[in-house]
């Protein structure tokens, strides 16, 4: 075995190599974000082109830069919207089942939330799946880890409730 003993201290010079090189910003872009109406603008002129199949599932970041003139452009930006964002990626033959999905969930989570024998739990998750609607209107959050996992972490408890209240009632 072996032991080493490594102390770091403050240059008391600046070296040489570290004067020449030049600081660079990590990312460059020309232009700078659009604001949401452009980038609606943009998914509407994109999908009026695809209205059936769409451009494809995540394809807008890559692409909207081009319809803005930009040479280069942010390609982490969605539509800032869910809704859009689906009729863009997956035309109207992919976004509408998801969407009657969507519909027939909300419609669901109303219908049990009235009922008296529901618990605060299920008024709860349907509540934050509510809320994750709403915010669909102003983001597009589905391909991000952390709030697309919460989407279904939540859809999947509802699931999970509906089949205790099933068993509750026999």
């Amino acid at each position: 075995t072996a032991t080493t003993k490594v102390s770091v201290l403050p240059a008391t010079q600046e070296s040489a190599a570290a004067a020449a090189l030049p600081t660079q910003p990590a990312w460059e872009y020309i232009d700078p974000i659009p604001e949401r109406q452009v980038l609606w603008r943009v998914a509407g002129q994109l999908w009026w082109e695809r209205p059936w199949l769409g451009i494809g599932f995540d394809n807008f970041r890559l692409i909207y830069g081009d319809r803005l003139n930009a040479r280069l452009w942010n390609n982490t930006v969605h539509t800032n919207n869910w809704y859009l964002e689906m009729i863009v990626s997956l035309g109207l033959l992919g976004s509408i089942p998801f969407f009657l999905w969507l519909l027939g969930l909300n419609l669901d989570m109303l219908k049990h939330a009235r009922r008296p024998e529901r618990s605060m739990w299920q008024i709860a998750l349907a509540a934050a799946v509510f809320t994750f609607m709403v915010h669909g209107l102003l983001d597009f959050f589905l391909l991000f880890n952390t709030t697309g996992l919460l989407f279904w972490l939540l859809v999947g408890l509802w699931v999970r409730e509906k089949q205790e209240y099933a068993r509750w009632l026999r």
